[in-house]
C-alpha cells in the first residue's frame, strides 16, 4: 500500500466556506461539482474518506425522481381546467 504525503495531480481549490461537520454526505455531494471532491485525512495524513460530487446525470435523476406535491388552483381559469 502506498502513501501520499502531498497532492498528486489535479488542482487544489480554495476550501468551501462551510463546516464539513455541519453537513451530511449527500448535501456535500450536491454542493460539489461533478469534477470536484473532498479528501478527508487523519492526523497522520492517511486518507480516511473521499467524497465525490454528483455527476450531471445523478443530479437529474434526483430531480426527476422527486414526488411533486399537488398545489391548489389559485385562479378561476386554472380551476376550470
Amino acid at each position: 500500500m502506498s502513501m501520499l504525503n502531498a497532492p498528486a495531480g489535479g488542482v487544489e481549490k480554495a476550501s468551501l466556506d462551510i463546516e464539513e461537520e455541519e453537513l451530511d454526505v449527500e448535501t456535500l455531494k450536491n454542493i460539489l461539482g461533478p469534477d470536484a471532491g473532498i479528501i478527508e485525512r487523519d492526523e497522520e495524513g492517511n486518507v480516511i474518506n473521499v467524497i465525490l460530487g454528483k455527476s450531471k446525470e445523478e443530479l437529474e435523476e434526483d430531480v426527476f425522481d422527486k414526488e411533486v406535491e399537488p398545489v391548489p388552483a389559485k385562479t378561476d381559469i386554472v380551476r376550470g381546467m
